[in-house]
């Protein structure tokens, strides 16, 4: 998503584009194609060590199925990556050893990226050096309008970039925070200033950070419960920090009768990434509380407080709760729509019974990932919606391969349209819509090599992002093959990360595995889920079609005609004006 932020005037197209894409990265607004990667070269050498050692250790049972999908995503990664330093291990005999990996054959692999990843222990500043470099470079070519064919290998810097910072341990929220403060034309910062104080992240020790939550007895008879806790904070301390600011004062002064404060010490790069690390103390403390004292249950202040040291210190009021990325509207109109659909579908005599309780089913388990406090109960909730909705008990197929299978044609049908749907509001936001010639929502003057052309001769300095996505766009209408290439890296992409999140899945269900690092993943789940309930409402309630002929519509029509339409698109050669006339792209949520 771009706008939003005014990125310095004075910069050059390069310096500009950095700022906007780092940005645009990081905000929770932003279109998951724009957002930033779970992996980076780096991330995904932790992943491959991880699911090796798991085979090892005999808690992964099928190694092709598994494993061979993050081998082959390494793969892609580290084609033609140049930021990853191999240092004692040979980069061809690397990589050689990922396409020779087997069940049997595995070892060496992990020996040999142990190896490479003790080489890049100082990976983020390497990136920022090689983004430095790649800016000077682009900046000594003096062009009109500037060739925005240029960024191509800075755009992948950034990137690996903004991955590696979340996977640092900064939040998003943060980065957003202090980007668009570093890189904002209200601040008069010379770009090499604003980078400088931008690389300073990560360098240092992290920061000492108190966390304290508020427990409320909300039933029960047994009074003055003694926690016994290491955690509890103690009276002297409450009264010390109730005086940082108003907000800590405010926090303390909404407590009740029954409420007890813990607090939890521990070390971070910022206010917000800390609060998902204190929060395992916390449901540690309180699942002990109700083993204790099932009849007195107890519940939390859904905000807490977090105490800095560099700063005083400072106090910030924040929420518990992790808040998926995306956008999703939240009004009265989407109600009401839902609503009625619900209410006709219910009326429909043809339209299966056991579709549309798949279709209520999944609304619950949204709500209920959506009001869990934890993220590993979010993201099963949202597993368990999905997981449902492409289950047939009729067919012998497996549901994890009719997941892959008929989602995956669903979102390749409409990849090319979300995209192109997002680029025409980059332009409005840009507040561009009445200077671009016919442009329109139809979208039909993205199909014009006229209008990528203008925008990259008027806007290629003052809008890099645009005009590089302009470059990129353009491609769809001059190379009949582009749109195939990215459809098919997009299916690629897709399989590979639907692996994943069933892999992490049976971890948690398996093993009782408790994750720090799912918060994108759990977004995404939110997002597949959300997605195909898009389609198959508007499929059941504006064109249903009884694909199968067995009397009635359900979603396995639904599925069928998905099927049918991709093929149909695949075999056409994908064209343009075909993608951008398809329904399924439409969205219900956001």
């Amino acid at each position: 998503m771009i706008a939003y932020y005014k990125v310095n005037s004075q910069y050059t197209p390069a310096e500009r584009f950095l700022a906007e894409k780092i940005i645009e990265l990081v905000y929770y607004k932003t279109l998951d194609s724009h957002r930033v990667r779970l992996n980076n070269p780096k991330g995904i050498l932790h992943e491959i060590k991880y699911v090796l050692r798991d085979w090892h250790a005999n808690k992964i049972k099928h190694f092709d199925k598994t494993i061979r999908p993050v081998i082959l995503e390494t793969l892609q990664l580290l084609k033609n990556d140049t930021a990853l330093v191999y240092g004692r291990v040979n980069k061809s005999y690397f990589h050689g050893l990922l396409g020779g990996c087997s069940d049997k054959n595995y070892l060496h692999l992990y020996h040999a990226t142990n190896l490479v990843l003790e080489a890049n222990k100082n990976y983020l500043e390497r990136l920022f050096e090689l983004i430095e470099a790649e800016i000077n470079r682009i900046n000594t070519i003096g062009s009109t309008p500037f060739d925005v064919s240029e960024l191509f290998v800075l755009n992948t810097l950034v990137d690996y970039l903004g991955t590696e910072l979340i996977n640092y341990g900064f939040s998003k929220g943060f980065l957003y925070a202090e980007l668009t403060h570093l890189f904002s034309d209200a601040t008069a910062n010379h770009f090499q200033d604003a980078f400088n104080n931008f690389k300073l992240l990560g360098r240092g020790e992290q920061e000492d950070f108190i966390v304290i939550f508020r427990l409320n007895k909300i039933a029960g008879k047994t009074k003055n419960i003694d926690l016994k806790s290491k955690l509890e904070l103690a009276k002297e301390e409450k009264e010390k920090y109730v005086l940082i600011n108003n907000k800590s004062t405010e926090f303390f002064a909404k407590g009740e009768d029954d409420s007890y404060y813990l607090k939890i010490n521990l070390k971070g790069w910022d206010y917000l990434s800390v609060i998902e690390k204190a929060k395992k103390e916390l449901f540690s403390t309180m699942d002990i509380l109700h083993l204790g004292f099932p009849d007195n249950p107890f519940d939390f202040y859904k905000k807490c407080l977090v105490i800095g040291s560099q700063r005083g210190p400072y106090a910030n009021v924040l929420p518990v709760s992790y808040i998926p990325d995306g956008y999703y509207k939240n009004n009265q109109d989407l109600y009401d729509f839902l609503q009625e659909k619900i209410t006709r579908l219910s009326e429909k005599r043809e339209i299966q019974r056991e579709s549309l309780q798949k279709i209520i089913s999944a609304f619950r388990h949204l709500r209920l990932g959506r009001d869990a406090d934890e993220l590993e109960q979010k993201f099963i909730n949202y597993w368990i919606g999905l997981e449902y909705i492409f289950s047939n008990y009729d067919i012998n197929d497996n549901t994890i391969t009719r997941l892959k299978e008929y989602f995956i044609h669903a979102h390749s049908i409409a990849y090319i349209k979300r995209n192109l749907t997002e680029y025409c509001q980059d332009i409005r936001r840009l507040k561009l819509s009445k200077a671009i010639p016919d442009f329109g929502f139809s979208l039909q003057f993205l199909t014009e090599v006229s209008t990528f052309d203008y925008i990259l001769h008027n806007y290629s300095i003052s809008h890099p992002l645009l005009s590089f996505r302009a470059y990129s766009y353009k491609k769809f209408i001059t190379d009949k093959s582009e749109i195939e290439r990215l459809i098919s890296k997009h299916r690629s992409n897709l399989e590979w990360h639907l692996t994943r999140c069933y892999r992490i899945r049976n971890e948690i269900v398996h093993d009782a595995a408790i994750h720090l690092n799912i918060e994108s993943i759990t977004g995404n789940l939110k997002y597949y889920l959300t997605f195909i309930l898009n389609g198959l409402i508007s499929y059941l309630d504006d064109m249903p079609v009884d694909v199968n002929m067995n009397g009635f519509v359900s979603i396995e029509d639904y599925f069928l005609l998905q099927e049918i339409r991709y093929n149909s698109l695949h075999k056409s050669g994908f064209k343009l004006d075909q993608l951008i006339e398809e329904t399924s792209a439409t969205e219900i949520f956001g």
